[in-house]
């Protein structure tokens, strides 16, 4: 059984509307009344968007906070034209017009929001996407017997589904240009997908355990996939907890980046030049549940790490997701903190935004909390 405290955030820069309301913050330091279970940047990077239960927050670089209620939305995802937001709900999918919030399209779905509450617990996975062209809208949909679905973002047809057999579904990624889909699977293989003639292209089998995120190069030459090692920070081996990247002309293996993690995530996340990959690292945990937990950045030209900023220690927390900010070097995580409160498990959702030198701009601190037994 699951609790969910109070509603949720997002960020956008439009007008006001007689929907929505605004506040000004003169603190780095925003709390907002609700539960956060996503995020995603407007693409031209003006505003940050925050899901959430019964709300959507849009906070812009003023720190003008707009809020919009909605049903609880479990995910969101921008189109790239900035045109359209689509919002995840626990039976469909609703594509708005963000120019009135009228709705564009609404897809209906199964998706398990028990299941999904659950993962929010454990693993933290995002599963609405868009294609880079906005012409595909993919859903992980966590059921027994679709693993992944993609519907045309026109009229809401299924043109592409993968079954759920053995091999369950955690990370995908569009290609930047053609309509090839990265799909990585629990036990460890990667396929590439073209959807227009639904036929695998090729595979990538580097990895020994769960690939929990794939990023594709913003070039398109490089994928970066990250991978999960369950059992404790530094159990297993090498490459279990590792973020590899690799050539999309020869499949060859490029950079291994140790990450340790400690925690069912492995975020990545590529600056929109595709010049830097950002990634977590965890040490500590393996005799308590705290952690120290820190955010790389290697520099893919030079072949290292080029800068790391430590966002929390001695603490039970992860980094569930990592976004650039778009036409800045600035990065946004979303940190999720896991504690005990009358014999359940409770999580609480930090979003933090930090400069090009790893000092933090805007923090987004949610009061409410997802509590169930695990």
């Amino acid at each position: 059984m699951y609790r969910a405290y109070l509603p949720i955030i997002l960020i956008l820069v439009f007008g006001l509307s007689p929907k929505f309301s605004a506040q000004d913050f003169d603190t780095n330091v925003i709390t907002i009344d609700g539960t956060i279970t996503s995020m995603d940047w407007q693409p031209d990077g003006e505003t940050l968007t925050v899901g959430g239960d019964k709300s959507i927050w849009f906070v812009n670089k003023d720190k003008t906070v707009l809020h919009h209620e909605f049903e609880s939305v479990i995910d969101i995802a921008w189109h790239p034209s900035e045109n359209s937001i689509a919002a995840l709900y626990s039976n469909k999918v609703k594509i708005y017009d963000v120019s009135n919030w009228n709705i564009e399209l609404e897809i209906p779905t199964d998706y398990d929001e028990g299941v999904y509450l659950y993962e929010l617990m454990v693993s933290e996975p995002n599963p609405l996407f868009w294609s880079n062209d906005g012409n595909y809208i993919t859903l992980i949909p966590q059921l027994r017997d679709t693993d992944l679905v993609v519907w045309d973002a026109q009229n809401g047809d299924e043109v592409f589904a993968l079954e759920y057999l053995d091999d369950r579904i955690l990370g995908v990624s569009w290609h930047p240009n053609l309509p090839y889909l990265a799909v990585g699977y629990i036990n460890g293989r990667i396929d590439v997908w073209d959807i227009t003639t639904q036929t695998m292209i090729y595979s990538f089998n580097k990895h020994s355990y769960s690939v929990a995120a794939i990023s594709w190069n913003p070039k398109s030459k490089f994928v970066a996939s990250a991978g999960i090692q369950l059992g404790g920070c530094g159990v297993g081996s090498l490459d279990g907890n590792s973020v590899f990247i690799w050539s999309t002309t020869n499949h060859e293996l490029r950079h291994t980046l140790r990450t340790n993690q400690c925690s069912y995530t492995n975020p990545i996340a590529w600056n929109d030049d595709g010049s830097v990959l950002a990634f977590t690292t965890q040490s500590g945990g393996k005799q308590s549940d705290t952690y120290n937990t820190s955010i790389k950045l290697f520099d893919l030209a030079l072949g290292e790490i080029k800068n790391q900023v430590t966002i929390s220690e001695n603490e039970a927390s992860f980094v569930s997701e990592l976004h650039w900010q778009p036409e800045t070097n600035n990065l946004t995580y979303r940190k999720r903190l896991v504690m005990d409160d009358d014999n359940l498990t409770c999580v609480r959702q930090t979003i933090g935004i930090l400069d090009n030198v790893g000092q933090e701009i805007i923090r987004l601190e949610a009061t409410g909390r997802i509590c169930g037994e695990i």
